[in-house]
């Protein structure tokens, strides 16, 4: 369900930041390293660090929020 409004923010932030969408049976290393207990979630960092996480359906709008929080 967040996948298309996640590649459509990825192509929007091209050059401005990154989108990555990872699976998590796949990464089950990343997973735990991110406490990832629930699908979706996101994660934004900065130079490393988390600033802030969600669990759950996010509108595109709201993301692009984190990205403008991230600047």
């Amino acid at each position: 369900m967040a996948a298309p409004e996640v590649r459509e923010l990825a192509c929007e932030m091209a050059g401005r930041g990154l989108v990555l969408k990872v699976n998590t049976e796949s990464s089950p290393t990343l997973a735990a390293q991110f406490r990832v207990q629930s699908i979706p979630n996101f994660v934004l960092l900065r130079g490393g660090i988390i600033i802030a996480e969600r669990t759950g359906a996010v509108p595109q709008a709201e993301m692009r929020r984190w990205f403008a929080i991230a600047a």
